[in-house]
């Protein structure tokens, strides 16, 4: 995308490193009690920083979220293991 003086610009959502955090997390399967206590926050303020991204991404749920987030290279692929 370009702006008005013909210069590049990121137009892909920001996520705070805490949100990154957060998500990261959650795909990981932790619960927000759990994400709570490992970050130091209230499993509230964790919930919290899910509903942003679930905003600033345009989705309604984790697995849409973390699909989006991987698409916008905002999170790195997983690589799933078997054995």
């Amino acid at each position: 995308m370009f702006n008005n003086d013909n210069r590049m610009y990121d137009d892909r959502p920001r996520l705070s490193e805490r949100e990154l955090e957060v998500l990261s997390l959650a795909v990981e399967g932790y619960t927000s009690k759990q994400t709570g206590d490992i970050l130091f926050i209230s499993n509230r303020t964790v919930d919290f920083h899910k509903s942003n991204v679930y905003a600033k991404l345009h989705v309604t749920g984790l697995f849409a979220a973390f699909h989006r987030a991987t698409a916008l290279g905002l999170l790195p692929a997983l690589t799933v293991t078997t054995g």
